[in-house]
Order: structure tokens, then sequence, then C-alpha cells
């Protein structure tokens, strides 16, 4: 991974957002890019890289132990929200008469599920922090998804939800 030293300024307004991530924008592209904390990262890597890929032909013997994979545990009130999302969560909650901060707090979560995770199938628990995504493939046969779903407990099986949230602002049918 290609590594940069952050200037004094861009050092004081990470240290300003106390670890949340920050947003960044490219001025001459107006790319837009996400500046996460190394742990972070590493949570949602796995479903950023998606599945590992395998060696054409059957194996016959190990080449070693597998890669552990490490459990999915995303808070979905950690991940950043873009401005795009929070301004349709903002007039959507208008629209539905939403005046409560927490109706729109979970609002929001909703959009982040489907910005974040749309079209893809997750496994999530619902906590007193909001959803915590535990599990995420692009379908229920990938294996990756019970490997995922492996790392709970039995109490967090019995409470675990599965959805595949459409994609938001998806402009296109599935049909």
């Amino acid at each position: 991974m290609t590594e940069i030293e952050l200037t004094d300024k861009q050092r004081r307004v990470l240290a300003a957002g106390r670890g949340k991530p920050l947003e960044v924008v490219d001025p001459d592209t107006q790319q837009r890019y996400v500046l996460v904390a190394r742990e972070q990262f590493e949570r949602v890597r796995p479903l950023l890289e998606g599945p590992p890929a395998q060696a054409p032909g059957p194996r016959t013997t190990p080449a070693g132990p597998a890669p552990e994979r490490q459990p999915l545990r995303q808070r979905v009130r950690e991940l950043p929200l873009p401005p795009a999302v929070a301004a349709e969560a903002k007039r959507y909650g208008k629209r539905l008469g939403f005046w409560r901060a927490k109706h729109f707090r979970e609002l929001e979560e909703q959009m982040k599920l489907q910005h974040y995770y749309g079209g893809k199938w997750i496994a999530y628990l619902q906590t007193d922090e909001g959803p915590v995504v535990v599990a995420a493939a692009d379908s229920l046969d990938d294996p990756s998804f019970d490997q995922q779903l492996s790392f709970l407990t039995a109490e967090e099986r019995r409470s675990v939800l599965i959805d595949s949230p459409s994609r938001l602002f998806d402009e296109e049918s599935l049909i």
C-alpha cells in the first residue's frame, strides 16, 4: 500500500475530528476519498477486497494453513456519512414528518446501509448503538459469508438479521 505523510494542517484537522473518518477531495479531479484510521480500515477491508482469488484447477495438497480472516464488525454509525446521503436523509425525513433526532439518525443508518452495502447480502445485529454488520457478500452462496458468520457466538447467531438492501440512488431496475 502506498504511504504519504500528512502535512501539519492535515494532522490538525484529523485531530479535531477525534478519530472519525475524514472526507478529502482531489482539487484537480474533484474525486472524493475517505481517510480512516488503519484499525477502521482493517475491519472493512474484507468487504472492500472481496474473497481471495482462487487458483484455477483442483488442489491436491494444501500449501499451508489458510490465512485467518478477521471478523467483520462494522458499526453503521461509524461509517462516514457522505454529503449526498445526508442531504437525501434530511429531505426524506422532512417529507415523512420526522422531527426527532433519533428518527433522523435511524434514517441515516438505513441510508448508509444502502449506500455502503446496497446490492449485497448482509447479516447484521441490531444493538443499542444501531446496526452492526457482521457479514457481507454478493451472494448467500458465497463461502465467505458463512465464514464471517462463523465468528459469531451462538447467542449472536440467534439474533442476526439477514437483508439485501437496495442500492441508494440506484436508477437501474433489476426487472
